[in-house]
């Protein structure tokens, strides 16, 4: 496993997973699981392809996947997460199961490209705002608002709203361009990656991304390599 993934799957499961010391064998032993749970299965099989590990099985409550690793299965994802994690609550519930292993405490980090991809790929969502033709919005909502202040400062642009009781970073227009570049390339979850492609590919069709593209690319060029680096 190579750092760009392990990137990415620690913004993945601080974005949809979970982590906890769990009971096992009826309560007779303690271990620590790690979860993650998607509607999209090619995601998770693609987590288990690259890992050679985890249990990956229906949730038919709630009509979903869901990927365990339990035990020492574990132990190459915490020590993963314990490099890269960025967000508060997700360090503290990791810091609980490294303690129940006699392994020491970790910090948060700063957010890195891959992170972010890979808690857009959770998290994250893309849309047009306004009509008809739209311009291209791509948002994560957190009730953490310190996590969404890394994010701006990793990009260096966005915008801040209030959605109810979370807070949502916004990239929008020419921002929106080179963050969805970024997830284009380098996002494991197909129908967010399948949905963006096509918001693109209709603010393509005359919409004011495209036109600003079309008549600024030497700026578009300093935004690929600004987030691309």
């Amino acid at each position: 496993m190579d750092e760009q993934f392990e990137q990415w799957l620690t913004g993945f499961w601080e974005g949809d997973g979970s982590i906890g010391v769990r009971s096992n064998n009826y309560g007779r032993t303690q271990i620590v699981k790690v979860s993650f749970g998607q509607k999209d299965r090619g995601v998770l099989d693609y987590i288990v392809d690259v890992t050679g590990l985890g249990v990956l099985s229906p949730d038919r409550e709630w009509d979903t996947w869901k990927l365990d690793f339990n035990g020492s299965r574990c132990m190459p994802l915490l020590e993963m997460f314990s490099k890269f994690v960025v967000t508060e609550h997700y360090c503290g519930r990791l810091n609980v199961a490294l303690a129940f292993l006699d392994m020491p405490e970790v910090l948060v980090h700063a957010p890195t490209l891959d992170w972010f991809v890979g808690f857009w790929d959770a998290e994250g969502s893309s849309g047009l705002a306004g009509s008809p033709r739209g311009c291209l919005q791509v948002n994560i909502s957190q009730k953490d608002r310190n996590v969404l202040e890394g994010i701006r400062s990793l990009f260096g642009f966005g915008s801040f709203a209030r959605d109810h009781a979370v807070t949502k970073w916004v990239a929008s227009s020419k921002d929106a361009v080179a963050v969805s570049q970024l997830l284009l390339e380098r996002s494991h979850c197909v129908e967010k990656r399948a949905r963006l492609e096509a918001l693109v590919g209709r603010i393509g069709e005359g919409g004011r991304v495209r036109e600003w593209m079309r008549t600024h690319p030497e700026e578009v060029e300093k935004l690929k390599e600004k987030t691309l680096t």
